[in-house]
């Protein structure tokens, strides 16, 4: 026995036959890379958690390291990166640990908000050149220009870069 499916177009042109008992699922799309396509599904399943406590305590935890260490380090002659597919695995383990004590599963969709968590954290905004620099220059002037000056040179600059890659869509 077979079932047809017929797609957009003339009903005469587009018929495909499909063993029954084989589960079809139209209209995704599907991976040009074979490797990519036979992992990761083309459906979402809605019973999977995401946004847990969990993942935003792992998550957490790499932003606020992972920031921490490049800050601090990044001005030594000894610097070494963090990079997010270190997180990625240090995650998994952390995740699958937690996971046996809380008794749900570590999930995919968990993991991918670690990582997007770590993606932020890692790459830091260029102006802490600038504001480092201009710290050092007018150090010897107040100590509260500092903080001020720092602020109101990342902060507008970060959402100004944020807010032109959103509107262009890069």
């Amino acid at each position: 026995m077979f079932v047809s499916t017929i797609e957009e177009g003339d009903a005469n042109d587009n018929v495909q036959e499909i063993p029954s008992g084989m589960y079809l699922h139209c209209r995704a799309e599907q991976a040009s890379i074979e490797e990519v396509a036979g992992v990761c599904p083309t459906k979402d399943d809605p019973k999977m958690r995401s946004l847990t406590i969990r993942s935003l305590v792992i998550g957490l935890v790499f932003v606020l390291g992972m920031s921490f260490y490049h800050m601090w380090y990044y001005f030594t002659n000894l610097y070494a990166e963090i990079t997010p597919v270190i997180v990625l695995l240090i995650s998994h383990v952390i995740g699958k640990i937690w996971a046996r004590i809380d008794g749900n599963p570590w999930t995919i969709k968990e993991h991918t908000i670690v990582l997007i968590m770590s993606n932020i954290a890692w790459a830091f905004a260029e102006m802490y050149d600038f504001s480092a620099l201009s710290f050092l220059q007018y150090q010897e002037r107040t100590q509260s220009f500092q903080f001020i000056y720092m602020f109101f040179l990342v902060v507008p600059i970060q959402f100004l870069g944020f807010g032109l890659a959103g509107k262009f869509r890069f």
